[in-house]
């Protein structure tokens, strides 16, 4: 019996190879996108809370100072949003860069895999093919030399 063996083995694997590192590169940049959401979520949070914090200042009748202090601090977690909302846009379009090349990737190595597996039965149908062929001959070689012995012995 004849051995199987696809001559594109090592460009299967390193397309697997590619599929992984994109498929961690994904999943690296996923989580670093999921972190600047959480940051973003944050400071909103903090923003909010800031906004409650100066109208309660204001309830109480505090000083302009401190009134002032609240108004910086909302301006600075405002600015700290906006730097957060960029983060995480180019965090989200990393990701869908990533995932692209993860795609591509992956469509690469079902390729061969394709090729593999098209190799492999085009393989197992000429193996059928040979064994047919060496089951045949041996019932003809049974076939004529049954022949052959009842013809000698009428």
């Amino acid at each position: 019996m004849a051995i199987f063996r696809f001559r594109a083995a090592a460009a299967l694997e390193a397309r697997r190879r590619q599929e992984d590192d994109a498929a961690a590169e994904f999943t690296r940049k996923d989580g670093l996108k999921h972190e600047a959401d959480a940051r973003c979520e944050q400071i909103e949070i903090e923003r909010r809370d800031a906004g409650a914090a100066l109208i309660a200042s204001q309830e109480q009748g505090q000083d302009s100072a401190m009134q002032g202090w609240h108004r910086n601090w909302i301006t600075g977690l405002s600015a700290a949003a906006h730097v957060a909302a960029v983060n995480a846009a180019e965090a989200a379009q990393a990701v869908e860069v990533s995932r692209r090349v993860w795609q591509e990737a992956r469509k690469k190595r079902l390729v061969l895999e394709r090729l593999r597996d098209r190799a492999w039965r085009r393989f197992r149908h000429e193996e059928t093919l040979r064994e047919q062929r060496v089951i045949d001959e041996l019932a003809r070689v049974r076939f004529t030399t049954r022949a052959l012995a009842e013809g000698s012995s009428k």
